[in-house]
C-alpha cells in the first residue's frame, strides 16, 4: 500500500504541522474549537451589539420617514451584523400607526433580476409560478405587500446585503418596492435596508439619484475598545461552549493580556473583520511559542505588537 502522507507536497506537510500545533494550543486552553474562525451564519450570541446605534436604526424604520435606508461603511465593519440584529428586534415592534412588521432577508450577492425577485418572494412567503419573469414575480410581491398592509396591518421590511455586487437591473425592483404606498396617506408601506461601502453610495447618488434620493444613508460605527474586548470575550466563551451563560459584566479574555487587546484593537482600527484576522494570527503565534516551550500559550503585548506590525501594510491596503 502506498503511503499517501509520504507523497504530500511540502506545502501540505507544513499546513498539517501548523494545524497540529494550533490544535495543541486549543486543547491546552480548554477550548473545543478555534475561537476566531469565520462563520457564514454566525451564532447571534457572538454578535457585539451597539445598543444606541441599533435603537436609532430601528427608530428610523418605525418612524417610516424614508422608504429606504443605506447602511454604509468599510468592508468588515459590521453592516451585515446589524441587519441580523434588526431582523431579530423589529418583529416584536409596531410603528406609530400600530402596524407590525415582517422581514425578508437576502444575504446573497452577485444576483441578476430574476434571482433577486425570487428571493424577495421566498423571503416574504409569496407564491409565484416557476415560469414567471422578474417583473411578474415582483408584481406578485407588491400585491402581497399591499394586501398585508391593508388587511393585516403589517409593514414589510426587505434586508439586502452588499447591494452593489448585484446586477444593475435590480435597482428598478428596489425602486418599485420603495414606491409602494398606502393609497389613503401615500406613506411608504415597504422599507428597504441595504448595505454597501461609502464609495458605492457616492457612486449610486451620481449614477442613480432616483434610488439614492429615496435613501437615508447611515454610517455604521466602528468598535470602541470595550467592543473589541467583548468581541474577544464572546469568541473565547463560545470556544469553551459557555456562550449561553456569557455575562457582559463579568467575562474573561484570557489568554489575551488587556494591553495586548488594546494594541490589536488599535491596529484593527475598530473593524471587527480585521480584529478577528489579527486575533487568529496572535493565537497562531502563541501556539508556536507554546510548542517550543517558550510560553504557556498566552498572548502578551510583545506578541500583539509583532502581529500588528506584520499586518499593518496588509490592513491598510485591503
Amino acid at each position: 500500500m502506498v503511503n499517501m502522507k509520504s507523497k504530500a507536497s511540502p506545502f501540505v506537510k507544513h499546513f498539517e504541522a501548523r494545524k497540529e500545533i494550533l490544535n495543541i494550543w486549543i486543547k491546552k486552553m480548554g477550548y473545543k474549537r478555534n475561537p476566531f474562525l469565520g462563520f457564514t451564519l454566525p451564532n447571534p450570541e457572538l454578535l457585539v451589539e451597539m445598543p444606541d446605534f441599533l435603537e436609532s436604526l430601528v427608530d428610523i424604520i418605525v418612524a417610516n420617514e424614508r422608504p429606504a435606508i443605506f447602511l454604509r461603511g468599510p468592508v468588515g465593519v459590521g453592516k451585515s451584523t446589524h441587519l441580523i440584529l434588526i431582523r431579530r428586534d423589529i418583529k416584536d415592534l409596531q410603528d406609530l400607526s400600530g402596524n407590525s412588521f415582517r422581514t425578508a432577508y437576502i444575504d446573497r450577492s452577485g444576483l441578476h433580476a430574476r434571482q433577486f425577485a425570487r428571493l424577495c418572494a421566498i423571503g416574504f412567503n409569496v407564491k409565484f409560478n416557476k415560469t414567471d419573469d422578474s417583473d411578474e414575480i415582483m408584481d406578485a410581491v407588491g400585491k402581497d405587500i399591499k394586501m398585508k398592509y391593508s388587511e393585516d396591518q403589517i409593514r414589510s421590511v426587505l434586508l439586502a446585503e452588499d447591494i452593489s455586487e448585484n446586477q444593475h437591473e435590480i435597482f428598478s425592483k428596489l425602486q418599485y418596492l420603495a414606491d409602494l404606498n398606502a393609497e389613503a396617506t401615500e406613506e411608504p408601506i415597504a422599507t428597504i435596508l441595504m448595505t454597501g461601502t461609502t464609495e458605492y453610495f457616492q457612486a449610486l447618488a451620481a449614477v442613480l439619484p432616483q434610488i439614492a434620493d429615496r435613501c437615508e444613508p447611515i454610517d455604521v460605527p466602528k468598535f470602541e475598545l470595550k467592543h473589541s474586548r467583548e468581541f474577544i470575550g464572546r469568541r473565547i466563551s463560545y470556544a469553551k461552549k459557555e456562550i449561553s451563560s456569557f455575562d457582559l459584566d463579568n467575562f474573561s479574555i484570557k489568554p489575551f493580556d488587556d494591553n495586548a487587546v488594546r494594541i490589536l484593537h488599535e491596529s484593527s482600527q475598530g473593524i471587527p473583520r480585521d480584529l478577528r484576522l489579527l486575533c487568529r494570527a496572535a493565537i497562531s503565534l502563541a501556539s508556536d511559542t507554546l510548542s517550543r516551550k517558550e510560553s504557556e500559550g498566552e498572548i502578551n503585548v510583545e506578541m500583539a505588537r509583532m502581529i500588528s506590525n506584520h499586518y499593518k501594510q496588509f490592513l491598510t491596503e485591503v
